[in-house]
């Protein structure tokens, strides 16, 4: 695996370069000063990325709200993420906002500048309104990635943000805080934050609000959960097929979930001469899905929302990593996960040695249902590695 820094957290030279001269004529600015604390009455936590994003940020509430029982919190979040935050009790209102960089992968360059450009122009305005009806004094954005939405909020009346300078353009009103040389899993790095509002550091675990509502209460089974936000992370059909027809002749029973056309057909293919099964794709809310993984013997995962999740709800499971660029901040350092990683040239290390931290992770050049049983078979007889406090 390469070393790279992590900087700007991007592999495109164009935007490490708009970034860097950005972040050159700001260096002469002095640092804002942070509100005084007993000024902050109203806290907005930002992060418009996918489910596992907002279920890592959640883990930020309860030290909020310890610091400022009577503050109320309200979170930005993408309509796809929202879901979980829903309910939630400490949660005052929620707001949502798409970023504009979805569904622009594929896209040429030129094309991606334009749809930024428009995006600074034209921001939304129902939402800047909605966002300075709620008079937040403070704006925590955790998404290290450009783009943040802290820019596109820089037209509210919040007096000061607080976020990763890795995150690229800011309000002027904005406490930077810089990423660390050695990076680790992502609600450690989120405490960084939290020290520079004062805030001791700390443990952070996800904060989710859900009941057990799991169909399969007191049954015995492993999920398979075979989709990903990105084709490139997903595991080849045919080994999940060999996957899952050694599974089902070892008298096992499979619970496939997933969500949407592409999941269900993948589902469909792996099923399709398997002589008994439970398909939940499409079937489950996410208070049903996190209850799922709540009562499973093992999941077996390519999403990190899924791997997230087991390792808070301490279930059993095997994580399969393909191009996650920082791998390490997507590593819980608790619960019971083995990761496998393919090496892969897009995978970057912000310390080669870190995977001596976790005896746990194996890297290999390919990874066959044959190692996915391997790491099957070592959990039945070997207790956690790390346990859940």
């Amino acid at each position: 695996m390469k070393k790279k820094h992590p900087k700007y957290f991007s592999t495109s030279w164009k935007v490490r370069g708009l970034l860097g001269c950005y972040h050159f004529f700001r260096f002469f600015r002095k640092k804002p000063p942070l509100l005084q604390s007993d000024k902050i009455k109203n806290i907005l936590i930002c992060n418009w990325a996918h489910l596992g994003d907002v279920l890592l940020s959640s883990s930020i509430i309860p030290a909020l709200k310890e610091r400022w029982p009577e503050a109320k919190i309200g979170f930005l979040a993408s309509p796809a993420s929202k879901i979980v935050l829903d309910g939630h009790p400490l949660i005052h209102k929620i707001h949502t906002a798409s970023t504009w960089k979805q569904g622009m992968l594929h896209r040429s360059i030129f094309v991606q500048i334009g749809i930024f450009l428009r995006s600074l122009i034209f921001v939304n305005h129902s939402l800047i309104k909605e966002i300075s009806q709620e008079h937040y004094d403070l704006a925590i954005d955790l998404h290290p990635f450009f783009p943040n939405c802290s820019f596109f909020l820089r037209k509210t009346n919040i007096h000061c943000f607080v976020q990763f300078s890795s995150a690229g353009l800011h309000p002027s009103r904005s406490y930077l805080v810089d990423f660390p040389d050695q990076l680790g899993y992502l609600p450690g790095m989120y405490s960084l934050l939290l020290q520079a509002l004062n805030i001791p550091s700390q443990s952070l675990r996800p904060c989710i609000h859900f009941t057990n509502t799991s169909p399969l209460k007191g049954q015995d089974y492993i999920v398979l959960h075979m989709g990903t936000t990105a084709v490139s992370k997903e595991w080849p059909i045919h080994h999940w097929i060999t996957l899952a027809s050694k599974l089902v002749s070892e008298g096992m029973t499979i619970v496939f979930t997933g969500k949407g056309a592409r999941e269900a057909k993948a589902i469909q293919e792996v099923t399709a001469f398997l002589p008994h099964f439970i398909n939940l794709c499409d079937k489950l809310d996410w208070n049903d899905f996190i209850s799922v993984i709540q009562e499973a013997q093992t999941l077996i995962s390519v999403d990190t929302v899924a791997i997230h999740l087991a390792a808070y709800l301490n279930t059993p499971s095997i994580g399969l990593y393909f191009a996650t660029p920082h791998p390490e901040l997507w590593f819980p350092d608790y619960g019971s996960t083995h990761f496998l990683i393919k090496k892969d040239p897009y995978i970057y290390l912000s310390d080669p040695s870190f995977l001596k931290n976790f005896p746990n992770t194996t890297e290999l050049d390919e990874i066959t249902p044959e190692h996915v049983l391997a790491c099957l078979e070592s959990k039945k007889s070997s207790p956690p590695l790390i346990n859940t406090p």
